[in-house]
């Protein structure tokens, strides 16, 4: 499944479950870790006021996975 790449600086919403499986759903075998990460992110106010490429781009600092294209 390729990314929304007109969705990419629209803000990214913690409150939307479908929007975190969405992303999470990108890393194939990793979407286990990566959904826990992004709900601990939006958890802590880490992924507040962040753009959907800012989401992606912290996955790959956090695990070093490529940002899906």
């Amino acid at each position: 499944m390729a990314r929304d790449k007109a969705k990419d600086d629209q803000l990214f919403n913690c409150n939307q479950d479908y929007e975190l499986d969405q992303v999470a759903s990108h890393y194939g075998l990793h979407k286990k870790q990566v959904l826990e990460f992004l709900k601990s992110s939006c958890a802590s106010k880490l992924l507040s006021h962040t753009t959907h490429h800012e989401v992606y781009t912290l996955i790959k600092i956090e695990f070093g996975y490529p940002i899906p294209v």
